[in-house]
C-alpha cells in the first residue's frame, strides 16, 4: 500500500513524480527504511551522477549570470 510518507520522502529525496510512479510499486515499509527490490536500487542507484550532472549546470548557469552582472561586463561598462 503507497502512503504518503513514502511519496513524500521520495519527493524530498529529489525525485520527479514520473520516477515516482514507476518505483513505488516496488517501495515497501516507511521512509527512510525502504525494502529496495532490484528495480528501485538499480533507479536509485543513477540518481546521484543525474543529480551530479544538474548541480554542474546550475552552476554554470549562476556563473553565467554572475558574469551579466559583473561590473566590469555589465551594461554600464
Amino acid at each position: 500500500m503507497v502512503t504518503g510518507r513514502q511519496v513524500r520522502a521520495l519527493l524530498d529525496a529529489g525525485l520527479s513524480t514520473e520516477l515516482i510512479r514507476a518505483v513505488l510499486p516496488c517501495a515497501r515499509g516507511e521512509a527512510p527504511e525502504f525494502d529496495l527490490c532490484v528495480d528501485l536500487r538499480a533507479i536509485l542507484g543513477r540518481e546521484p551522477a543525474a543529480t551530479d550532472e544538474q548541480i554542474g549546470t546550475l552552476r554554470r548557469s549562476r556563473g553565467t549570470l554572475a558574469g551579466y552582472l559583473s561590473p566590469t561586463t555589465g551594461p554600464s561598462s
